[in-house]
């Protein structure tokens, strides 16, 4: 029996146009796919628009302390000013420090609390570093949340914004 379903199989081979058929449907559902995304775009698009506007640009998301510091957004002596609101533990953390360096090469070097720590690359680093020191607010109490919404940025007693928006204006914008 195996050796004749072999045989079988072997005489039948489909022939090349045969196969081209098979291919068309499924051509033709990534077509639809592609339809539906497009509606789910268009249903979507007004929230997301705003942002999009900015990431055409090298898409800013990507941007780190780095960058800021190389393109001069972030300087020495410059004063970040953390505020979060942690509700499940019911304590808004607020702190403010000094930037003592910014490379573009290594990020920013700040001083908090007396204490100078070195080398934060992105907010996030820089988020749980605040936190550690502040010690109210555990691990497992932070939600994930764009750091850099939670940072601003003072330049000689001005407010110069959320390192959100400063980073959105300096590489969304060119």
């Amino acid at each position: 029996m195996e050796r004749s379903l072999h045989h079988h199989h072997h005489h039948h081979h489909p022939p090349q146009q045969q196969q081209q058929q098979q291919i068309s449907p499924s051509e033709h559902t990534s077509v639809g796919d592609n339809f539906k995304d497009e509606a789910f775009e268009t249903y979507w698009g007004e929230l997301n628009d705003r942002d999009k506007m900015h990431n055409v640009a090298g898409d800013s998301k990507n941007i780190t302390l780095k960058d800021m510091c190389r393109k001069g957004l972030i300087r020495e002596r410059d004063v970040i000013v953390y505020k979060r609101n942690f509700s499940a533990c019911k304590v808004v953390v607020s702190k403010s420090m000094t930037v003592v360096k910014a490379n573009g090469s290594t990020g920013i070097s700040i001083e908090l609390d007396n204490e100078i720590f070195e080398d934060f690359e992105t907010p996030t680093a820089l988020e749980t570093k605040i936190l550690d020191q502040h010690g109210k607010v555990s691990k497992d109490k932070r939600p994930n949340g764009n750091a850099f919404k939670s940072i601003r940025l003072l330049r000689g007693g001005t407010d110069l914004g959320r390192l959100f928006d400063i980073r959105k204006d300096g590489f969304g914008e060119n």
